[in-house]
């Protein structure tokens, strides 16, 4: 029933996925309790995401800049909302290997159900380093690691699968039997979603100067978001930012395991191989979403 079917858009609601830009000090220790911001600021990030059914590789770097006559001192960390999250992590700060930790930070919210309050845990899985920013310093820091997607299951509705559903459903409310080559279009509909949070970096000092995040390979992207801010080139999709204090995050939807191009061509031959008179709308609608 799709009343069970979860809108994607909910369980990606997290603030903490794991691909995020680093963010400063998110443990307050090293610069004053109160706040989670610093005056070192994001010069540029370059990230890029390589899809894949079971690990995704990331591979991220980040220039960061100090413009005050003030040394800080403080932790940089990666966000991940499950502590097996983060695989194969490596981080470079200036070119040298630096040694990294885990921590959990957990934050309590009180919700009322039924007349009863109950409490909810969030917690988030923090891969920590040290950094110290001299006056007026530049620092590079790179981090590789591999990260699970997650696996959009049979009851999870997405902008992708759900034309397998309306598929679905408009053949069994005009009592039709799915055809062969319906069958494979319906097999063919799996995916798996992966995010970038840029938000986690709003607590560097003034805007991010310039990021590019890269997404690949294109033929495996079936919806991401926000979409105006993207284009492809060539093997992969693109967000080339500037000067921006980020209030969204990125997500992708994906499917590894159909070539889009033969995805259309099985589409086109389900509508041709169906009566002219009894053509699905939805699998009209369903190749018009292929072919954005």
């Amino acid at each position: 029933m799709r009343t069970f079917r979860l809108l994607i858009f909910i369980l990606l609601a997290c603030p903490a996925l794991v691909l995020a830009d680093a963010a400063p000090d998110p443990l307050n220790k090293g610069i004053r309790p109160h706040r989670r911001t610093s005056a070192v600021q994001m010069v540029k990030e370059r990230v890029d995401i390589t899809l894949d059914d079971k690990l995704c590789k990331v591979t991220a770097l980040f220039v960061f800049s100090n413009p005050t006559d003030t040394a800080e001192t403080m932790e940089v960390g990666f966000p991940s909302s499950y502590p097996a999250e983060i695989k194969n992590a490596l981080v470079h700060v200036d070119g040298t290997l630096t040694p990294t930790r885990k921590s959990m930070d957990r934050k309590t919210e009180k919700q009322e159900f039924d007349g009863e309050i109950e409490e909810k845990h969030l917690d988030t899985h923090w891969l920590l380093w040290d950094m110290t920013f001299e006056a007026n310093q530049t620092r590079r820091v790179t981090i590789s690691y591999q990260v699970e997607p997650f696996d959009n299951a049979d009851y999870v509705s997405t902008p992708y699968t759900e034309h397998r559903f309306a598929i679905e459903e408009e053949f069994s409310a005009r009592e039709w039997s799915i055809s062969p080559e319906v069958r494979r279009v319906l097999d063919a509909i799996r995916s798996k979603t992966t995010g970038y949070v840029l938000q986690t970096g709003t607590g560097w000092g003034g805007p991010i100067g310039e990021a590019v995040i890269t997404v690949g390979p294109a033929k495996a992207i079936r919806w991401y978001s926000p979409g105006a801010q993207a284009h492809f080139v060539g093997d992969r999709l693109v967000w080339d930012l500037r000067n921006i204090e980020p209030d969204f995050d990125i997500f992708i939807e994906f499917n590894t395991n159909m070539d889009i191009k033969k995805e259309i061509e099985g589409v086109s031959e389900a509508r041709i191989n169906r009566d002219e008179s009894r053509t699905v709308e939805k699998l009209n609608n369903y190749l018009l979403n292929l072919n954005k």
